[in-house]
């Protein structure tokens, strides 16, 4: 991406549409004005218009967004409803509220199969409450069709429904409704205007809050990580109720508290209390667990382990009780007792139902004996888990697991047959490629004899590239519930399909194009060995920025990059990880500061790592880095990527790497032991499936 000065106005466009893609909406803006100076009919184009509306609505410049809107709705458009919404959006943005409750009110009847239907009747019903219209404002929430569509959630209508209710002058009401939405759901943001709306209401009243009322502000504000006003509350609650009902709920909460700012000593006491003196069984249960993982994560592992059995055997019927013998198998792992871990992973395997964790706990009996060298018995538990659940990912898994167990007892021969039966089959699956690689297994790619509907161009593809384009200008979810719509009303065939993912592909979403690629091979291709259609699953997107990046260490191979890519973001530019991991590699702010030489700047901003260029500059360093590191070593390097130098360190102390299989099984994070495999599987297609090419 090349965000410098142009003369060449479509030049211009392309970074204006490449600057909006990453919500640098200013630039977007500068590009596309200066694309309109040099060629002025660009003033009357509807596509450039909408584009230029949505900048100044982006940056929060809603007149001037409402004014491009608004000669935009005299024209003859395809996204009526859509520039009807946002222009009323604006109207409500700079307090023309009667204007903008026109035009919401109307919605329904004006576009009645519009996606935004229940979001404009539902900013109706706000606007009529901020105009004091409280029982009109009710009519309209309760109007709403499906109010887990809206974008704010259920919650956003029940919390108006409340205050509503309050302001017609049935305060116990209202309060009611505002304490059953906390309850319901204490970790959204309507749940604190709930609290502050109840504290209002007392506050002017002079009446004291009840103990319960407190306990649910206690929760609200843990969950909204405001631990100050959380303590705050939990000081008034044990001044004024130091013996009533709730005494061992406020324990618990003042427990998750103290456990969330890692006062784990503190934290052991609340919870210990809470299993004291709290009447509900659901919370004195969490409590057992909490005190276990309290005890884990302070290093005193035995009485861990001694809280997390006691922890199964009172409550053996909770779901959880899995997930305490899991927890102490994995303990006893760290600690290189194998022997008792083996004992916990059986005990977990033999939990009934619900038990997520019987599949990972069965693996690991077979890999425990491994590891203690029971080869024998290593090889039967294996063979067993075939017998017993064929056809699943389990199966899969300790198919290849026998044939290691076979290789280390030296029976090579037999070894080497069952590699070469599981490196023959089709399965894109992290066990399969990793057989072939044992064996050298020489996958041939090439042309099916299936036809390939990818260069056919249906006659769906303008509709589709609008349905796309709505993702784009106005956000998500739009996009994505108007496609949601397109596969509910068209029969997705295969060749609708190809027609998505062309469309997809050239306007970017990248990410979009490979998960409609993989639907397409798993629906039509499932067995192919067509590189076509493994490429669109691997594609190399980005390519052309590669030459350009200086490497403060040692060159590393395209597939590994593209591998990570892959696995991080599937292309995704703007991709924003729940921790806060940003773009195409996901990187995180702290990470990126290390690199800042190779950019020749002295900081990196948050925005700039939605360029390409920077992302993948920072990104392929650190690879780099890595790579150095620890010598070339894959699952090394990887693992690093994903979970940190330290912490990766310190399992190869704990597991060695003497055997590389081992050491990845024994990943104790299963977010990374996950990333692991499957970078590793990604690298395994991009080096069969293009030239070697080193960066």
């Amino acid at each position: 991406m090349n965000f410098g000065q142009t003369a060449d106005v479509d030049q211009l466009l392309k970074s204006g549409d490449e600057y909006f893609r990453i919500r640098r909406y200013v630039e977007a803006r500068t590009m596309y004005e200066q694309a309109s100076l040099q060629d002025t009919s660009l003033y009357r184009n509807q596509a450039l218009m909408l584009r230029r509306a949505m900048s100044w609505y982006k940056t929060g410049e809603y007149t001037k967004a409402e004014s491009l809107l608004a000669r935009l709705k005299v024209l003859d458009s395809k996204y009526s409803d859509y520039i009807d919404f946002f222009s009323a959006q604006c109207l409500m943005k700079i307090g023309e509220r009667d204007s903008a409750l026109r035009i919401f009110s109307l919605f329904q009847d004006n576009y009645p199969e519009s996606v935004l239907s229940d979001e404009a009747l539902y900013n109706a019903g706000v606007l009529l409450h901020l105009q004091e219209r409280y029982r009109e404002s009710n009519q309209l929430f309760r109007l709403i069709y499906n109010p887990s569509l809206l974008i704010n959630g259920s919650n956003a209508p029940a919390y108006y429904k409340g205050v509503n209710t309050i302001k017609l002058g049935n305060d116990s009401a209202g309060i009611v409704q505002l304490l059953s939405l906390i309850e319901r759901s204490p970790s959204n943001t309507f749940a604190v205007k709930a609290v502050d709306t109840i504290q209002a209401i007392h506050s002017e009243k002079k009446k004291p809050n009840t103990e319960r009322e407190i306990i649910l502000f206690v929760s609200v504000y843990r969950n909204n990580g405001n631990t100050a006003k959380a303590e705050q509350w939990l000081k008034e609650y044990f001044q004024r109720f130091p013996d009533d009902t709730f005494r061992g709920k406020a324990y618990f909460e003042r427990g998750n508290v103290r456990f969330g700012q890692q006062r784990y000593k503190d934290a052991i006491a609340d919870f210990t209390n809470a299993i004291t003196y709290c009447k509900e069984p659901e919370i004195a249960r969490e409590s057992r667990l909490f005190l276990a993982r309290c005890y884990s994560h302070s290093g005193d592992e035995t009485k861990a382990i001694r809280e997390y059995r006691r922890f199964a055997r009172e409550f053996p019927n909770d779901p959880k009780a899995a997930e305490a013998l899991w927890t102490v198998a994995l303990l006893f792992e760290r600690s290189g007792d194998a022997k008792n871990a083996l004992m916990s992973y059986q005990i977990t395997a033999q939990k009934p139902e619900p038990n997520t964790y019987r599949d990972r706990a069965l693996f690991r009996v077979g890999l425990s004996l491994y590891k203690c060298d029971s080869l024998h018995s290593a090889r039967e538990h294996f063979k067993n888990l075939q017998q017993k659940y064929p056809h699943t990912d389990l199966a899969l898994q300790a198919e290849f697991w026998e044939a290691k167990s076979l290789e280390k007892l030296g029976m090579m021969a037999e070894a080497c047959s069952l590699y070469t039966k599981l490196a023959q089959r089709p399965e894109q699956n992290y066990y399969v490629i990793t057989a072939r690689n044992k064996i050298s297994y020489a996958n041939h790619y090439g042309e099916d004899t299936k036809t390939i509907f990818i260069n056919n161009t249906p006659e769906m593809i303008p509709k589709l590239r609008d349905i796309v384009l709505i993702g784009l200008l106005f956000g998500e979810p739009w996009g994505s519930r108007e496609l949601q719509r397109w596969n509910k009303q068209i029969n997705t065939s295969e060749a609708s399909l190809f027609a998505l993912y062309r469309v997809l592909l050239e306007m970017g979403i990248y990410d979009g194009a490979m998960r409609t690629a993989n639907i397409i091979q798993n629906r039509y291709y499932a067995d192919t060995t067509n590189a076509e259609i493994l490429r669109l699953l691997y594609p190399t997107h980005y390519k052309e920025y590669f030459s350009n990046i200086r490497l403060d260490t040692i060159s590393i191979e395209e597939s590994l990059i593209y591998s990570i890519i892959r696995q991080e973001s599937l292309f995704k530019i703007d991709a924003v990880s729940p921790a806060g991991a940003l773009g195409l590699m996901q990187l995180m702010p702290s990470t990126a500061g290390a690199y800042v030489t190779a950019l020749n700047k002295k900081n990196i901003a948050v925005e700039d790592l939605f360029v390409p260029e920077i992302n993948l500059t920072i990104g392929i360093n650190h690879i780099s880095a890595l790579f150095t590191r620890y010598n070339g070593v894959l699952p090394l390097i990887v693992s690093a990527y994903n979970a940190g130098v330290t912490i990766v360190n310190t399992w190869i102390k704990r597991y060695g790497i003497a055997d590389l299989d081992v050491f990845i099984e024994s990943i104790e994070y299963s977010e990374t032991r996950s990333f692991v495999k499957e970078v590793l599987k990604n690298y395994y297609y991009y080096t069969n499936l293009y030239e070697k090419t080193q960066k």
